[in-house]
């Protein structure tokens, strides 16, 4: 961001933290998904805010994410890209707490290995479904049918439906 002094929460605040899909406003203590606003395009307060970043789905949907990749099985709070590690700690200390995820030992939430449980991978899934039904289809198309697909299957049902006549009729015979 060039003119860091432009970019503003739907507040005003100009005091942003930046992360990779979302910004933090050290004024208001709120985070939001996308970009900040450009001053000398919007007037402030914006009366339509952006949905409000909910650091605990982010931070489970980060450790499933990366826990699933063969070279990874356990995170530190310090390697998320989501949030600080203080944040992030807390965040995994109060999943830990609803069973979503494990550390390995016990003690400072910051500087122990986590993992997500399998509630915690569920949940994750159950989330992104979630999400993807409330969008529907892209840019607002219905769904639509291939055509070829749609004759291959009325044949393949007819050719069903044709060798259980035949057999029923084998079989009368």
């Amino acid at each position: 961001m060039t003119d860091a002094w432009r970019y503003r929460c739907p507040q005003g605040h100009s005091s942003l933290t930046a992360y990779e899909d979302a910004y933090k406003c050290s004024a208001c203590g709120e985070a939001y998904h996308g970009e900040p606003y450009d001053a000398a395009e919007h007037e402030f307060p914006i009366d339509e805010e952006p949905r409000a970043k909910n650091i605990h789905d982010d931070v489970l949907e980060e450790l499933a994410r990366r826990c699933h990749e063969p070279t990874t099985e356990w995170l530190r709070a310090r390697q998320f890209e989501c949030g600080t590690p203080k944040q992030v700690g807390r965040t995994l200390a109060e999943l830990e707490d609803d069973d979503l995820v494990e550390r390995s030992g016990s003690g400072s939430a910051i500087g122990h290995l986590w993992r997500p449980t399998e509630k915690g991978r569920r949940r994750v899934i159950e989330c992104e479904r979630k999400l993807a039904l409330e969008a529907g289809p892209a840019n607002g198309e219905r769904a639509k049918v291939d055509p070829v697909a749609t004759g291959l299957l009325s044949l393949f049902v007819a050719l069903v439906l044709l060798s259980g006549y035949a057999l029923a009729m084998g079989a009368v015979l």
